[in-house]
C-alpha cells in the first residue's frame, strides 16, 4: 500500500475505530504529546542535547503506550500491522496526519457527541408521533456553527 492509499484507508476507517468517549479524549491529549516529543526530539538531535532527546523519546513512548490501552476500551479492535515498515507509516501518518484531519474535520466532535448524548427521544408515543430529541438539535445547530460561523441559538 503506498502512503496516498494509506491515508485514504486511516481515513475511511478511523471513525470506525474511535469510538470510545474515554479513547477520544484520550487521543486528544495524548496525540499533541506525541507530536510535541517528535518535535523535541528533533530539537534535541539538532542541539545536541542528550537531556531534550531522552524526554522527547520518553514523552512519544508513553503517549503510544497510553493509546494503545486506549484502543484497547473500543468495540472494533484496529487492523493488525503487516510489518515493522507499515506499524511505523500508520503510526506517524495517524499521530501527525489523520487524527488532526478528524478533529479538524468535525468528526472527533460528532464522535464524542455521539456517546454523550441519546440520538432521538420519543415523546407522545400514544399519539404515534416521534418528536426529534435535543441530541440532534444541537448536531444541526453545531453543524451550522461550522458550516456558517453562526452562534448557537
Amino acid at each position: 500500500m503506498n502512503p496516498v492509499q494509506l491515508l485514504t484507508w486511516q481515513h475511511q476507517g478511523y471513525p470506525r475505530y474511535h469510538q470510545n468517549r474515554a479513547n477520544l479524549v484520550l487521543h486528544s491529549v495524548l496525540v499533541p504529546l506525541f507530536i510535541a516529543g517528535n518535535v523535541c526530539l528533533l530539537m534535541g538531535l539538532v542541539r545536541g542535547s542528550w537531556l531534550w532527546s531522552s524526554a522527547a523519546i520518553l514523552a512519544t513512548v508513553v503517549s503510544l503506550a497510553l493509546q494503545g490501552r486506549g484502543h484497547r476500551l473500543e468495540l472494533v479492535p484496529v487492523e493488525p500491522f503487516t510489518g515493522p515498515g507499515q506499524a511505523v507509516a500508520r503510526v506517524f501518518f495517524e499521530q501527525w496526519i489523520t487524527f488532526p484531519r478528524f478533529v479538524l474535520s468535525g468528526e472527533w466532535w460528532r464522535a464524542l457527541r455521539r456517546r454523550w448524548l441519546p440520538e432521538t427521544s420519543t415523546v407522545g408515543v400514544e399519539e404515534n408521533i416521534a418528536v426529534t430529541g435535543y441530541a440532534q438539535e444541537f448536531s444541526v445547530a453545531w453543524d451550522r456553527t461550522l458550516q456558517f460561523g453562526l452562534k448557537l441559538p
